[in-house]
């Protein structure tokens, strides 16, 4: 037995797995790797900016980000408000200059975060043309996972959909109604969050309805809606004013020229037959 001892390994240092497996902390680290979907970039469209203002630009990339989600898109998503950066509803993701000469913006698809749909466009833009293009186009499967707490986007957009069409109805209701349907299976736990939601589908119409004000509940909503109406009120008066302004000039007018017409007829019967000439 020999006199020296084995060293110890230090604090915190993995302990030697045996050849052929792997370590504990080396699968703690494997766990945090991020595996992401590689792809390739297709081209959807390209066109020249020879002669075009940036408005027209502007509207054929719109035109095309539009074709390639709409179909894809929650009926949830039909009132929703975008951004300033937003692509119709494409979420920017990133921009930069490549090469120095070509500009270029990629955006995600608005279910990354819920779905974690893989599905990206991007938009190159250099001198002469403009080019569209998009990774992972969507498919049935795109968005049928779903990584959100509580309500999936397919119940989401029931909901949604339902309350839009039939506003008085309840949230108990709601969730009764698109179980018996089929469209939507959600528990009781997750009562909350459909009160929460039917709550803002109902402001949404009523927002919608009110000459665009949001009543809250608030003196300050109310006071907006009522000087609202008060506008459009007085609106109508004015215009109402102008036709019949519009109206009795016409008939003014109508007058002057019937008058000036029998007076005519009348100077030309006294030239013929009476003698005096007018």
């Amino acid at each position: 037995m020999s006199d020296q001892e084995p060293e110890e390994s230090p604090r915190g240092a993995a302990a030697e797995a045996p050849p052929g497996e792997v370590s504990e902390e080396e699968m703690e680290g494997a766990k945090k790797i991020r595996f992401r979907t590689k792809g390739e970039w297709k081209q959807i469209h390209r066109f020249p900016v020879e002669g075009k203002s940036e408005d027209e630009i502007q509207s054929v990339i719109i035109e095309y980000a539009t074709d390639q989600l709409r179909p894809w898109l929650p009926a949830i998503f039909v009132d929703h408000k975008t951004l300033d950066t937003d692509l119709y509803h494409w979420k920017r993701k990133e921009q930069y200059v490549k090469s120095q000469v070509v500009n270029v913006v990629s955006y995600r698809c608005p279910l990354n975060y819920a779905c974690n749909c893989p599905s990206m466009l991007r938009v190159l833009r250099c001198g002469q043309a403009v080019a569209i293009e998009i990774k992972h186009e969507h498919d049935v499967n795109s968005h049928k996972a779903n990584h959100l707490k509580k309500l999936k986007v397919q119940d989401r957009s029931a909901v949604w959909s339902l309350v839009r069409g039939n506003p008085t109805v309840s949230a108990t209701a709601a969730r009764r109604m698109t179980a018996a349907a089929g469209s939507a299976d959600i528990p009781v736990s997750h009562h909350r969050s459909v009160q929460y939601l039917v709550r803002k589908a109902k402001d949404a119409t009523i927002e919608q309805d009110f000459c665009g004000v949001k009543l809250d509940g608030t003196i300050q909503s109310y006071s907006e809606l009522k000087q609202a109406l008060w506008f459009t009120k007085m609106l109508d008066r004015f215009l109402f004013l102008i036709r019949l302004s519009l109206l009795y000039a016409l008939h003014e007018t109508n007058h002057v020229l019937e008058f000036k017409a029998q007076y005519r007829r009348a100077a030309y019967s006294a030239s013929r037959y009476g003698g005096c000439r007018l």
